[in-house]
């Protein structure tokens, strides 16, 4: 999820004050992190956009919601890493 470039301008159909967390080249990803804002409150909007499906939120809610899909982007790392692991020793 980190971004090595500047984040896309939220379209002009979404409130005044709102930046972009998180952009996914895939809809299910983009689905993924909605829902885990969702489970935390964080008031969200999805846009597609010409950098893919962009994640906006309001500017107060920037810091708790880049934490939240950071930790989830980790914890999916960890499940993969496992099962991957799981895999080769089952196989080994």
């Amino acid at each position: 999820m980190s971004q090595i470039f500047p984040m896309p301008p939220p379209p002009p159909h979404l409130p005044e004050g709102v930046v972009a967390v998180a952009v996914a080249s895939e809809r299910g990803r983009s689905r993924e992190w909605s829902a885990v804002l969702l489970a935390k409150g964080v008031p969200h909007w999805t846009a597609e956009t010409g950098d893919g499906l962009v994640v906006f939120v309001p500017e107060e809610h920037e810091g708790l919601a880049r934490a939240q899909l950071a930790a989830y982007d980790r914890e999916q790392q960890q499940v993969h890493m496992s099962l991957c692991l799981r895999k080769v020793y089952m196989n080994g």
